[in-house]
């Protein structure tokens, strides 16, 4: 954004001195009128009339570059606001990769506890029929020999 915004007061600088340039040619145009229709080109009338043109020329300026320059602060302003906006955005995003991560473990230990804690040590407890105690459990029957 703020390369943007310093290519926008560039623009509007080069607008300005257009302007400017512009200014100048019809002010040289007046005095180049006034002095071949007869009159004198420092007369009253032809220097108010250039007084005029300079001026409203200013003013154009300035408005020009006025323009230019708020342009350039909103987008600076929008860009600081996006900054800001992305460091909050990190930081949550961090607080809640700790969450999740947070709520694995618990769902990890959970799962242990439910499923794998209870499972007994070493070998296996044996049923009257030489089979493990799960397998009883669960329906499986021995065959008889």
């Amino acid at each position: 954004m703020n390369r943007i915004a310093s290519e926008e007061l560039a623009a509007a600088t080069r607008e300005a001195e257009a302007k400017n340039r512009e200014v100048k040619g019809l002010q040289s145009r007046v005095q180049a009128v006034a002095a071949s229709s007869g009159g004198r080109a420092t007369d009253d009338t032809v220097l108010n009339i250039l007084g005029n043109i300079a001026k409203e020329g200013n003013v154009q300026t300035r408005d020009i570059l006025r323009t230019g320059q708020v342009k350039a602060d909103d987008l600076m302003y929008r860009g600081r606001v996006g900054v800001n906006a992305a460091r909050q955005n990190r930081g949550l995003s961090r607080w809640m990769a700790a969450g999740q991560m947070i709520g694995a473990v618990g769902e990890a230990a959970g799962a242990f506890a439910k499923y794998g804690g209870g499972a007994p040590k070493g070998d296996a407890p044996t049923t009257d029929y030489g089979m493990p105690w799960y397998a009883q459990e669960y329906g499986y029957k021995a065959p008889k020999i």
